[in-house]
């Protein structure tokens, strides 16, 4: 009997819901960041619950509010990461409402004929990608804007909370800083991730798909930052090779926790087959020696 996945139907409307709100929140933040940058809104003395703070800085109040952005970000990809363990993902809804707009205007597979089932297949699949890319995009958009486009504002609100020093006297980005380590680890992730999809579905296993993934990884984006900041290929590399061993080891982490225990387990299943090896050959010579004493 096949173990059919949790279905609960109420648990997967609280998570659309959840998400909907937080991308609505994302967006009303991100557009307010934006706003207090365009009318340039300094805070000279604000009071709350008996502590007074002053921001007189542009740049550092916007970047603050991109900071907040960041974390809604971190904040709604792990709660997707906990719904997604605990329950069905979402996959299975968007699978049936691209098949149902594949097929038109006659909405069964009855009497449908090969070629018609992979046409309908196609199109769902065409559906489910265009799905895919525009909720992607929308996404992705604002926290796009502030990391490529809104680096320095964002690294002077994080200098903000973090008391580093990212921004230089002369206008250029520390590229020492703490802060900017930390959002070339961003990028890397993600980059690492687009570079995956492409080339690393056919490695066999974690280890060599996260070597063969990291090796072009660390290249290409040594060589995209170099030339986004205008700074020689080897400024880029050191930083950006630091970046991927984090990523790395992150990524192999889990399987090398694991292996251990798995290797255990298999030795623990080899072992008993072999008992259970031995007990059928001793039962096979009793049976044999019962015959021939019968014989």
């Amino acid at each position: 009997m096949a173990v059919k996945p949790r279905l609960d139907a109420d648990a997967r409307k609280a998570a659309s819901e959840f998400f909907d709100k937080q991308v609505r929140r994302i967006y009303l933040v991100w557009v307010l960041g934006i706003a207090a940058g365009a009318i340039e809104v300094q805070l000279d003395k604000v009071s709350y619950a008996g502590i007074s703070f002053s921001i007189n800085s542009v740049a550092k109040l916007q970047g603050l509010i991109y900071c907040v952005v960041v974390l809604m970000y971190f904040a709604t990809i792990g709660m997707a990461a906990v719904m997604m363990l605990q329950f069905i993902t979402l996959e299975r809804d968007m699978l049936r409402r691209c098949v149902y707009r594949a097929l038109g205007k006659k909405k069964t597979l009855l009497g449908f004929t090969p070629a018609q089932h992979k046409a309908v297949r196609v199109g769902a699949i065409t559906y489910l990608i265009a799905t895919r890319i525009i909720l992607g995009i929308a996404f992705a958009i604002p926290l796009a804007h502030i990391v490529l486009l809104q680096q320095p504002t964002l690294l002077s609100g994080l200098d903000l909370v973090f008391h580093t020093h990212s921004i230089l006297p002369d206008g250029r980005i520390n590229l020492a800083s703490p802060a900017l380590f930390g959002i070339t680890v961003l990028q890397v992730t993600l980059w690492t991730m687009v570079l995956y999809r492409l080339i690393g579905r056919d490695y066999p296993g974690v280890w060599s798909a996260a070597t063969g993934v990291s090796i072009p990884s660390i290249g290409s984006f040594a060589l995209i930052d170099s030339y986004a900041r205008g700074i020689p290929f080897n400024e880029a590399i050191g930083r950006v090779i630091l970046a991927q061993m984090l990523v790395y080891i992150l990524w192999v982490f889990p399987t090398a926790i694991g292996t251990p225990f798995l290797l255990w387990q298999d030795a623990r299943l080899a072992y008993y087959r072999y008992k259970l090896r031995r007990i059928k050959e001793k039962q096979g010579k009793s049976g044999e020696q019962g015959d021939q004493e019968s014989s």
